[in-house]
């Protein structure tokens, strides 16, 4: 931190008067204060992430959210997207299966569903940052509203008309503009306040009788509605000290994070292949049935975040991908070949501890996001056991 610093001078106060030619004019014993002047020079670097920072909007990466609580209900039911998949599927199903014809299959499978959502679902555009929250500008008190806002707004308006008021008989005019009208915004915050816990009260009482429900309201309130839920883009080096570049902080995450999953030794693993003797048996072998795969839908939960390929657990809940989430996981058991997307997740850091640095990415615990169909196989096949 003292590198920043150079070229530290203390002035006496007589040598400034020499420098001014005030010798002789003023009685320098009653007038020269004791003091000094220091002065300095201090080097900043800015890191190339600051330049950045103030990017043009148009090179901003945005993500589309959809409302996946309205479901229309002629979700794929256009003749159109039924064609669509059914020629995807089939074209698989009667060649031979390669790894790249089922890639390509499932891509073209989730373009569709795709055009399918930004058809027929209403969506929202969230413009993305860069390790910042992207609700900084919204105000986190929950019992604010646009009638709270108003006020606040009226204050500050009459404080500034108060304070450039020159003429002493106005400016007391408009200090009393400003104190009633902060007396009414004080007022109308207290009345806000009561009303919303008041309210709070009302819908914990109401949903005694669902606990999912009144633990859900719980974690809203006190302490877990002010935790932090951004991770900031700057990390902790190995030599201690704090860096904001952009290409350090996701090298730094990328190395630390491929270290914990991965094997840092070269040594050879031998695989013993050994003649194992096959077994077949005709309920295990047979063909995967849409009442195995609407068992294992059903027991989906709503509300989850979905994995790479962006499909929530929602859209599936519908008689044509039930139909086609079938024929897609029967090419797959009878070929033992996935989909590469499948094999692709998203991590979500989670803090291991409120007290752990958020620069360090090993304080947060990754949590992979696995595409919704990929699960889905899973349980169907776990359902086999």
């Amino acid at each position: 931190m003292l590198d920043i610093f150079n070229k530290f001078k203390v002035t006496r106060t007589s040598l400034i008067i020499e420098q001014i030619c005030a010798n002789g004019k003023f009685d320098l014993q009653k007038i020269i204060p004791d003091h000094s002047l220091l002065t300095w020079e201090i080097t900043l670097k800015f890191s190339q992430s600051n330049k950045n920072a103030a990017q043009p909007k148009n090179n901003r990466k945005t993500k589309t959210k959809y409302d996946i609580k309205n479901i229309p209900e002629d979700w794929l039911s256009s003749e159109s997207a039924l064609n669509d998949i059914d020629i995807i599927i089939q074209n698989l199903e009667f060649s031979n299966v390669t790894q790249d014809k089922i890639n390509n299959m499932y891509d073209a499978f989730v373009n569709v569903i795709k055009t399918e959502m930004s058809t027929k679902l209403s969506s929202k555009v969230i413009v993305l940052s860069d390790g910042v929250n992207n609700k900084r500008r919204r105000c986190k008190k929950p019992w604010w509203s646009e009638e709270l806002t108003e006020l606040w707004n009226d204050v500050c308006a009459s404080e500034k008309i108060w304070i450039k008021c020159k003429i002493q008989n106005q400016k007391k005019f408009f200090r009393q503009v400003f104190v009633n009208k902060r007396k009414l915004f004080d007022k109308a915050v207290q009345k806000a306040k009561r009303q919303y816990w008041y309210s709070m009260q009302e819908e914990l009482s109401n949903s005694c009788g669902n606990p999912k429900e009144f633990w859900r309201k719980i974690g809203k309130i006190g302490v877990g509605s002010e935790r932090q839920n951004y991770i900031p883009m700057e990390v902790k080096l190995d030599n201690g000290q704090i860096s904001s570049d952009k290409d350090e902080v996701l090298n730094k995450w990328k190395c630390d994070f491929s270290n914990m999953f991965n094997r840092n030794d070269d040594s050879d693993v031998n695989i013993c292949e050994n003649d194992v003797d096959v077994i077949y048996d005709d309920m295990l072998d047979c063909e995967i049935s849409v009442e195995e795969v609407f068992n294992v839908l059903k027991c989906s939960k709503n509300g989850k975040s979905p994995g790479y390929d962006e499909i929530p657990v929602e859209l599936y809940k519908n008689q044509t991908m039930l139909n086609a989430l079938t024929r897609v996981f029967n090419i797959c058991f009878d070929s033992g070949k996935v989909p590469a997307m499948w094999s692709k997740g998203i991590i979500t850091p989670i803090p291991k501890s409120s007290t752990s640095d958020p620069r360090d990415p090993l304080s947060y615990r990754g949590i992979t996001l696995a595409p919704v169909s990929y699960k889905l196989y899973c349980g169907v096949l776990n359902s086999l056991d």
